[in-house]
Formats: C-alpha cells, structure tokens, sequence
C-alpha cells in the first residue's frame, strides 16, 4: 500500500499540509484528498474541551469569529495527530518536512522553510532534529556552498512509509462526518482565506 501512496503523492504537482492558523504546509491536504477514494472510515475525531464549566460559559463573539473556530480545530487535529502517532514521537511539522523531501530530493533548505511556512529560525532545529535522528542528510551544494541540499536517509523513508497509513487514518476521522464533495468544498474555502 506504501508504494501505491508514493505513487499517487508523486504524481501530484502541488503540496498541501492542513488546517490551522498558520496552515503549516500544502501536502496534509494532498493526503486528505487521498482519503476521499477510501469508503471505510474509523471513528470520529472530536474536539473537546478540559474544562467542564465551558459548557455554560459565553463566548460572545468568539463562536462566530473564523479565527477562532478554526484554531479549536487546529487543536483537535493536533491532539488527534499527536495520539495517533504518539509511537513515533513526530510532529505535523516533521512529518510535512518528511514527505516533501522524499518527494523532491536535494530540496534546498530554504525551499522546504517557505514550503513549510517556517522561517530560518524555526526550520534549522526541525532540520537538526530530524537529521539528529538520522531520517535526513545535509549536504552543501557544489554550486553554493553556503546551501544544503536536503534527502532522506533509508532510515527516514522506511520511517515515512510506517507514517502514512497512520496519517490516512487521523484524516479519515477528520472527514468522518463530511460528504466528498464537502470535504473538497472546504479544502476549496480555506484555500481562499491562507495568507499569500
């Protein structure tokens, strides 16, 4: 099934991530549109809150407000991501930085940043991290030295291939509750409000 997913992401010509604030990056919501040719869905995500007295608090405004709505789904999904991968100890951000190297080998450090929403400051530890860990490789580019061309190491492919059915699954129940055409009406509205 891995292999069949690589397939079907490598024939795609642009990169999505998902639903947040900041909308980390573009390639979550290629997975998510992947998730709509699979008819059986596992159980909801639903978003909850720790405070039992929310229920009878007023929020005024905030209910109706976009921002606000859609960070408590930022959160749920977050949290839902972070269970259904609490094995592997990876973050949306890793994962999305996974994905596009291994989809664009010897992607130059600054690419993957602007691909990821993330500026130097905040994609120089993802990067340590993740070759910390031995899933990418750092490499200066001949023509720049002052440039490092990223790849993936057999370790973070084998990793990436173990990540994907998981991730299937965590937008599986995102999409639990929505028709097709709602969940391609929606990745189609929230593209209209990203910051360019």
């Amino acid at each position: 099934m891995s292999h069949l997913l690589y397939n079907r992401l490598s024939n795609l010509t642009s990169k999505y991530f998902i639903l947040s604030v900041v909308i980390h990056n573009k390639i979550i919501i290629e997975l998510y549109k992947l998730t709509l040719s699979y008819s059986r869905f596992t159980e909801p995500l639903t978003m909850t809150n720790n405070n039992e007295a929310a229920g009878s608090l007023d929020f005024g405004i905030l209910t109706e407000l976009l921002g606000y709505n859609i960070r408590l789904t930022q959160v749920a999904i977050f949290r839902d991501f972070a269970s259904t991968l609490s094995n592997y100890d990876i973050s949306p951000t890793q994962f999305g930085a996974l994905v596009i190297v291994k989809l664009n080998p010897g992607i130059k450090q600054s690419d993957l940043a602007q691909a990821i929403q993330l500026d130097r400051s905040t994609v120089v530890p993802l990067l340590d991290r993740l070759e910390k860990d031995g899933l990418i490789t750092r490499e200066k580019l001949a023509s720049d030295r002052r440039t490092n061309a990223l790849k993936l190491t057999t370790q973070g492919s084998k990793l990436l291939e173990k990540l994907i059915p998981l991730v299937i699954q965590h937008e599986q129940r995102l999409a639990w509750n929505l028709t097709k055409d709602e969940q391609i009406q929606l990745v189609s509205l929230l593209k209209k409000i990203l910051p360019k």
